[in-house]
């Protein structure tokens, strides 16, 4: 069955389920059917498991996960949520001393982190009173605001507001990263490439987050472990909007990433001969 759960072969696992097979069989790893349908994200077969009576809070032999932690660590949210109203464990911790929520936060498992907080500290964004600033049920911030309203802010903070935030930028959320930065994320902050959400939205041509962060302190010349700057990030993507924002804003447009080259160049060697003259009438030089 636990093959069965892996490849997700939904009519196999239930078959196998009204045939007797059990429930809780564990593979040669001591890992069961939920786990390995919690970590591929099956959702329908760990319903299946659930409803035939799946321990919730096995652990493998060999790395200690449950099927939370698989779910937390690969980012099935749904599935989080499921484990959890089935009495799922969530401080239980594996063979490297980590619980769920402590992977969720190393794997950058944003939509994770804030179910697993919420449930930790007793609340749901559903109940969170309605202000100016909720949105639809499509935008971010219907899970990023009760977080940070209900006093979770600090330990997020510090592991993954700042995170949260390029992940915002980069995909276009400017209410998520408006409600970061008023709630104190570093605009700042660079991952382990040392990019930053201003990089991130530069890359993706959101002119409004570039702005935003600009208006909220984004360092507008800070570079990457390569050197280079956001200026470059945004003439690599075409970004030509984003370019003139970042000129308008008075971005160094003669700096040099480390291996000698200027965002001119590199536009040249794009082809993009549009960003090329709008560098070179703000002064860039060949």
């Amino acid at each position: 069955m636990t093959n069965a759960a892996l490849f997700g072969l939904n009519d196999t696992v239930i078959a196998l389920l009204e045939s007797g097979s059990d429930v809780n069989g564990r593979d040669a790893n001591g890992w069961t059917a939920l786990m390995f349908a919690a970590l591929e994200g099956h959702r329908g077969i760990v319903k299946a498991l659930l409803a035939t009576g799946a321990e919730v809070n096995i652990k493998g032999k060999k790395n200690g996960f449950t099927a939370l932690i698989c779910a937390s660590k690969t980012g099935h949210a749904e599935i989080v949520h499921l484990l959890l109203d089935n009495d799922a464990d969530m401080e239980i911790k594996d063979k490297s001393g980590k619980t769920a929520l402590e992977w969720a936060k190393l794997d950058n498992q944003i939509s994770v982190i804030y179910a697993l907080t919420n449930k930790k500290i007793g609340v749901e964004a559903k109940q969170d009173d309605t202000t100016p600033l909720e949105l639809d049920s499509h935008d971010e911030t219907a899970q990023i605001r009760p977080l940070l309203g209900r006093g979770a802010g600090k330990d997020a903070k510090k592991r993954g507001d700042d995170r949260a935030l390029m992940t915002a930028a980069l995909k276009g959320k400017i209410a998520a990263v408006r409600l970061l930065l008023n709630n104190g994320a570093d605009v700042n902050a660079k991952n382990e490439r040392g990019n930053t959400a201003l990089v991130a939205a530069a890359l993706g041509g959101y002119t409004d987050i570039v702005n935003t962060l600009l208006d909220n302190g984004a360092d507008i010349n800070i570079r990457n472990k390569k050197g280079k700057t956001v200026l470059m990030a945004a003439v690599q993507s075409g970004q030509i909007d984003t370019v003139q924002v970042l000129i308008n804003k008075g971005t160094d447009i003669n700096l040099k990433d480390n291996n000698g080259l200027t965002a001119l160049k590199y536009a040249a060697d794009k082809g993009y001969s549009e960003i090329v003259e709008l560098l070179l009438k703000a002064g860039a030089i060949l």
